[in-house]
């Protein structure tokens, strides 16, 4: 019988503000002057996990781009440069994805560098070993660069936390829903990564199998065990360009050819996006602020798309933005921005912080080594 795989492989203000609330309380405002807010960020631009290194590449050349432009009018009437006539100083270091270095690396952008917020800090592990530091501190870590659920379940405990992508477990779910959609019956091998990270994969999937379905079906490790599997799942955090092409090199085109994932922003490779308005002003961007940066890596586009969303949320906490009007624009998102799929929207509440719950499947073509997305846009996560 063949079988299938699913894969798992960051001035003091002039004005004491007083703000009501989850996030209130009398503070003054580290990080923001009169010309400048100085944001931070921890990433692995070395080591195991470097294959996520062109992220903050793509939000310091959006933030670059914004210190230069002048605002639109709905923006700031004034249509000053940077936000609100602030240029955004963005300070990020290399963690090398060691959560004992991001712990120490977390103190310094908070005690030395004096960060206003951390913005898309990078991976599971990391950011576990950062969070209660960040949130003792009462310092916004916000849109942190992993679909670990606990990111955005876990508010009560750490409201100074929150994440942006899709998470693991509504991800996991649509592969779970595929299989049994399309797959009936058919034995199934799962490798994942034992830590918060594989098990929140591991989790949505089984929960979408059920009980009885998983306990039949869900059997050992695939190619290693001689299984050549119908169809193959791969988790969207693996699916980055030299993943795939590794893959390709390693087991051959004709193996991997169909794998399926899932999506949710427009991807710079494919030619189907190249007179999309959204996607001309990103490559305008790359090209003018990217320092070198490769305008077709997704994790580029990723960064930019990032930096879109923490840009608008500072535009939305206030003309001299506060840590807890950062918080409140997190808490009451309800729009879209460029780079996503067409039709998602960025949504939170006081008690919903999942602020991308959209996804789209899409199969890897071993051919051009490109991915082509089918179907419709999925509520993963149904609200």
């Amino acid at each position: 019988m063949r079988k299938l795989i699913v894969c798992g492989a960051g001035f003091v203000a002039a004005l004491v503000l007083t703000v009501p609330g989850a996030f209130g309380g009398a503070t003054q405002t580290p990080g923001v002057t009169a010309r400048s807010i100085t944001v931070g960020g921890l990433f692995p631009l070395t080591g195991p996990a470097a294959t996520y290194a062109p992220i903050p590449l793509g939000m310091k050349a959006y933030f670059a781009y914004v210190n230069a432009r002048r605002a639109a009018r709905a923006e700031d009437p004034q249509r000053r440069r940077g936000v609100n006539g602030r240029q955004i100083v963005f300070k990020y270091y290399d963690h090398a994805y060691n959560p004992a270095t991001a712990a120490q690396l977390a103190r310094r952008l908070v005690e030395q560098d004096k960060v206003f917020a951390t913005v898309g800090d990078l991976g599971t592990e990391p950011v576990l070993a950062t969070r209660a530091y960040m949130n003792q501190q009462r310092v916004p870590q916000a849109l942190v660069s992993t679909g670990a659920t606990e990111f955005s379940t876990q508010y009560k405990e750490y409201p100074w936390t929150t994440g942006w992508q899709p998470d693991y477990i509504a991800e996991g779910r649509l592969y779970g829903l595929h299989v049994k959609a399309n797959f009936n019956g058919k034995k199934i091998a799962i490798v994942y990564q034992n830590d918060a990270y594989g098990k929140d994969y591991l989790y949505g999937f089984l929960a979408a199998l059920g009980k009885q379905y998983a306990d039949a079906n869900v059997v050992g490790t695939a190619k290693a065990l001689g299984i050549n599997p119908e169809q193959i799942y791969m988790n969207s955090v693996a699916n980055v360009k030299p993943v795939m092409d590794g893959m390709v090199a390693a087991l051959g085109a004709p193996y991997i050819n169909g794998i399926i994932t899932v999506t949710y922003g427009k991807d710079p490779q494919d030619p189907k996006w190249n007179n999309d308005p959204g996607m001309k002003l990103y490559r305008s961007i790359i090209a003018k602020y990217g320092g070198g940066a490769n305008p077709n890596d997704p994790q580029v586009a990723y960064g930019v798309s990032k930096a879109w969303t923490f840009v608008q949320l500072l535009y939305r906490s206030g003309k001299t933005p506060t840590r807890a009007g950062l918080m409140n624009a997190l808490t009451s998102m309800n729009y879209s921005q460029p780079l996503l799929l067409p039709g998602m929207v960025q949504k939170t509440s006081r008690t919903d912080r999942f602020i991308l719950s959209q996804m789209q499947l899409q199969r890897f073509n071993g051919s051009t080594r490109l991915w082509v997305p089918f179907g419709q846009l999925i509520e993963a996560r149904p609200r």
